[in-house]
């Protein structure tokens, strides 16, 4: 759980993407827009995915989530324009959606095969611990390779996202 929180968080993307957008010659009118999406997209899908999570398997939502992710980065690369941009974080929102309900219920359903589901408050404590040290890595990181340009972030932040399905 804690791995799947850090490698979810460490998006070394994350730290320059609304830059990256305006690079691209995003107006801050679209950039706004963009960003609204993908709260909006997470917000309409919070309870439709928390349904869906209820009727199949948590685990393959969990990585089907990532997968979604992923491919919302590989659209920014392919389409670097206010759409493509658009559509990857809808797909962001997306993920953000599905993994949100389906993740504590995996954690919560483990704990109570293993008959420690007093334990959940402190897992998940430690969880979003982890979330931080991802959120961390990923600032850190990212920042000595930026000026490698975008799609090395964005490459990177595929690996994570893949690695976080898995």
């Amino acid at each position: 759980a804690c791995a799947l929180r850090f490698l979810d968080a460490a998006v070394l993307i994350l730290p320059f993407y609304t830059v990256m957008f305006a690079e691209h010659g995003l107006s801050p009118a679209q950039i706004g827009v963009i960003m609204a999406s993908w709260s909006l997209v997470g917000l309409a899908l919070e309870a439709p995915t928390g349904v869906l999570a209820d009727r199949t398997s948590r685990r393959l939502l969990l990585g089907a989530a990532q997968a979604v992710r992923c491919v919302g980065f590989l659209v920014w690369l392919a389409f670097p324009n206010f759409w493509g941009f658009l559509i990857g974080l809808m797909l962001w929102g997306l993920k953000s959606a599905t993994l949100s309900g389906a993740f504590e219920a995996v954690v919560y359903d483990e704990l109570k095969v293993l008959g420690r589901e007093v334990e959940y408050a402190r897992v998940i404590g430690r969880t979003q611990a982890a979330r931080f040290a991802g959120v961390m890595t990923a600032a850190l990181g990212a920042a000595p390779i930026a000026n490698l340009g975008y799609p090395i972030l964005i490459w990177a932040s595929v690996a994570t996202g893949a690695a976080a399905a898995l």
